[in-house]
């Protein structure tokens, strides 16, 4: 792989990775947490209100879902609820969409500098970048730590202070941002919802700057 997109004359400076459906197959895990909590909740997500959750941040997948199951529910709970029901299956069941792997070693070789830009939350990115290899990523920022997520522009928008993720005495890393950031932590509601399954694909997207 060379730096240099070839007949431009321009040195590529950087990739961005987007996570979810493009460098792990994560989006079938996230199909089984919502709908592990939809049950719960006492109802079924439909096909066009998961599809609208794709790319979303947390709390925003969770006002579809509770729109779209017509319920005035508690949000903290739900979204406690779905990250430690996600958390499980990031720990025991990602795996990488084919060629993944490949490409990001590959960029990682060609000493082009790689970001993981993703809307999932901080502690899920955390359990991620164990399979995915922090040490391959130069940053890394999530949905809750930026005021507008994906597709809003923000994220990847300088000025920006990234910090290359690593781990912390308490297994976590923070990025630091020229904008203040929140983290949102699970509870222990989350308990007593049981859970289901499904799945689903999407295709892959990957972002180059320069």
């Amino acid at each position: 792989m060379t730096s240099t997109p070839a007949n431009t004359g321009l040195k590529l400076q950087g990739v961005l990775f987007d996570m979810d459906g493009t460098l792990l197959d994560s989006e079938k895990l996230w199909d089984l947490a919502l709908e592990d909590l939809a049950t719960a909740l006492g109802g079924d997500l439909s096909a066009r209100a998961r599809r609208r959750m794709v790319g979303s941040s947390l709390a925003r997948s969770i006002a579809i879902m509770h729109d779209d199951l017509g319920i005035d529910a508690d949000p903290e709970s739900s979204g406690a609820y779905l990250t430690e029901r996600a958390a499980e299956l990031f720990r025991t069941s990602l795996v990488w969409k084919p060629g993944a792997r490949e490409l990001l070693h590959a960029v990682h070789a060609a000493g082009v500098p790689a970001a993981l830009v993703t809307s999932t939350n901080r502690p899920l990115t955390e359990i991620a970048l164990d399979t995915l290899g922090r040490e391959l990523f130069v940053a890394s920022v999530c949905g809750d730590e930026v005021v507008h997520p994906k597709p809003h522009p923000s994220p990847i928008s300088p000025p920006r202070r990234w910090s290359a993720p690593t781990r912390s005495s308490a297994s976590r890393s923070r990025i630091r941002h020229s904008v203040s950031l929140r983290q949102r932590q699970p509870d222990a509601s989350c308990s007593r919802y049981p859970a289901r399954s499904r799945s689903s694909r999407h295709p892959p997207v990957v972002c180059g700057i320069r």
